[in-house]
């Protein structure tokens, strides 16, 4: 009898000790995943999932273009194998669409248990973003993930970063590795600012006329694409047409809509260094400098709206711009509001 007591109060002991230490977090099974942005809904279950040198990414036979394309990225970034139309077995990861008019298309869910993981998903998009989720943990915990049940979904449909390469040049990878930044933070709309130039051109020596600042250095302002326009392409670094739409391309692939910008009328001092004839003539606001015409068209001038909408037209001519958005910068204009108002 005393020794069945014994046991009765060793196993209560026993429990207290691990209900504390649970609650202290001392041990961790089962904890919320800590991602950024932060799981909406999380519910744990005991034990955690690890990566195997077996685990494989699935997808079903009939699963979108979209959804295998996500699914060989994720495989590739945990460097595990992929397979469409495999039946799952212990250890994989599978990703799953299914289509629901009623729910926020980039929603998901994670079930996991120390056997497999399942990600499910009204999209293909949705999916991916679960994906960001497990790869999170997985680069915080050595490629585990505590067993459990996560639902999320994001507040706002357009989550944005905007990224100046017109001002300071980047190389081509690094743009890519901006996208995966993104990408890894569930953002969704990325926009680069292709084209600008330093503000505060009279700080510059021997800036004092629009015709000075016409001749500072090409750095100081800068058009980052390939024209076909003679002179107007950065020659320190710049992107082809086939560079920028291998980018859309890249970013699509990781839920990503790409939005380009080529800034004007203001900012415009690399388009204007080979367009003299078309910088801004009209009176300056109030503590504006004479030099600072040298980067604004001339509202005024037909021959401006011809020039830029030439340059717009040969990138959505040539589909170099294919998404549904494009930025056309229109700030900072020291002109009239209705020839402004016209030219937007």
């Amino acid at each position: 009898m005393r020794t069945r007591r014994l046991k009765c109060y060793s196993k209560s002991m026993k429990t207290l000790i691990m209900t504390a230490l649970l609650a202290a977090g001392t041990l961790a099974w089962g904890a919320k995943p800590e991602v950024i942005p932060e799981l909406r809904e999380w519910k744990d279950a005991p034990g955690q999932y690890a990566i195997t040198p077996t685990t494989r990414i699935v997808v079903s036979p009939d699963a979108s273009a979209e959804l295998v394309n996500h699914a060989e990225i994720f495989a590739k970034e945990l460097g595990v194998g992929f397979a469409q139309g495999a039946k799952a077995k212990d250890g994989d990861i599978v990703l799953l669409v299914k289509p629901n008019a009623k729910a926020n298309k980039e929603a998901y869910e994670l079930h996991v248990s120390k056997k497999g993981i399942r990600v499910e998903a009204p999209t293909a998009q949705g999916a991916f973003w679960g994906t960001r989720s497990l790869l999170q943990v997985f680069h915080a915990k050595g490629k585990t993930f505590p067993c459990g049940v996560a639902r999320d979904w994001p507040d706002y449909p357009v989550r944005g970063f905007m990224f100046d390469c017109g001002r300071k040049p980047f190389a081509l990878i690094t743009l890519r590795q901006i996208l995966d930044v993104c990408a890894y933070y569930k953002l969704n709309d990325v926009q680069f600012h292709l084209s600008d130039n330093y503000i505060w051109l009279q700080n510059y020596p021997n800036v004092k006329t629009p015709e000075d600042a016409l001749k500072i250095e090409p750095s100081a302002g800068a058009f980052r694409l390939e024209s076909k326009i003679p002179g107007l392409t950065a020659k320190d670094i710049s992107y082809t047409k086939d560079d920028y739409r291998s980018l859309v391309k890249y970013a699509a692939a990781r839920g990503i809509n790409l939005i380009p910008e080529i800034d004007c009328p203001g900012h415009s001092l690399a388009m204007l260094r080979i367009r003299p004839d078309l910088m801004y003539r009209g009176p300056l606001m109030k503590n504006k400098h004479e030099c600072e015409r040298a980067a604004m068209f001339d509202l005024s001038n037909p021959g401006s709206y011809d020039f830029i909408r030439s340059v717009f037209d040969e990138y959505l001519d040539e589909k170099v711009f294919t998404g549904n958005t494009v930025h056309i910068g229109t700030d900072e204009y020291y002109g009239d509001n209705e020839t402004y108002r016209t030219f937007v």
